[in-house]
Order: C-alpha cells, then sequence, then structure tokens
C-alpha cells in the first residue's frame, strides 16, 4: 500500500478514516481570536507562570471550548494538575474549579484530600 491509497483523486485531499470525527460538523465556540481546531505547547522554564496560563485559558469561560485535554509535565503531582485531574473526573463546571483555586487555602487547611474538596 502506497501514500497514493489514501489520496482523493476528485477532491485532492486526504480522507478520513475515522467515521466519528466530522471536523465540519463540530462546532467549537472558542475565544474569536483562536482557530476552530488547534493544539498548542506551552513551554517554558521553571517559575515563568506556565501552570498560570493554563488555567486561566482553561477556567475562562468562553476563552476555549474542549473535549479533550492532554497534559504532559514531570510534575503532575503538583497541587494544581491534581486540582484539574479529579475536579474534570468528577464532572466540576469551570465556576466550581474556580472557586477551589480561590480558596485553596482555606480548603486545604484541614487535613483533607483533593478528592475530598472536590467531591
Amino acid at each position: 500500500m502506497n501514500t497514493d491509497d489514501f489520496i482523493d483523486r476528485r477532491s485532492s485531499s486526504a480522507k478520513n478514516f475515522n467515521p466519528i470525527f466530522k471536523m465540519n460538523k463540530i462546532k467549537f465556540s472558542h475565544h474569536p481570536n483562536l482557530p476552530r481546531c488547534f493544539r498548542m505547547l506551552i513551554v517554558g522554564s521553571s517559575g515563568c507562570g506556565k501552570i498560570n496560563l493554563l488555567l486561566r485559558m482553561l477556567l475562562t469561560d468562553n476563552f476555549l471550548d474542549y473535549d479533550n485535554l492532554i497534559i504532559f509535565s514531570k510534575t503532575l503531582s503538583q497541587l494544581e494538575y491534581q486540582i484539574i485531574l479529579n475536579s474534570y473526573e468528577n464532572n466540576l463546571s469551570k465556576k466550581s474549579i474556580r472557586y477551589i483555586f480561590q480558596n485553596q487555602e482555606k480548603l486545604f487547611t484541614e487535613e483533607k484530600s483533593i478528592i475530598e474538596v472536590v467531591e
């Protein structure tokens, strides 16, 4: 099999072999300055604000509309990542997650686990 087998000669575009993924039917409602579909890397030195940027983008209403989030980090054990992970696993709204971040000092003063706070 060669790459010509994957090209539709009439439209000069690659065939989509995933019947579930139909980009022309997916309607995202990102911020108007963002493209309809994209991937992003946030790269920087330690302490430069990568997590802060990520959280602002994820938790700001009407900024990103997403259904898939993959985070690669050497420090996934950090509290911020654990809050995000447990919040999404428990289907919390952006508003609820923002509340946890804004009140984390008060919420985490007792010996509660992240899961208990999120629930």
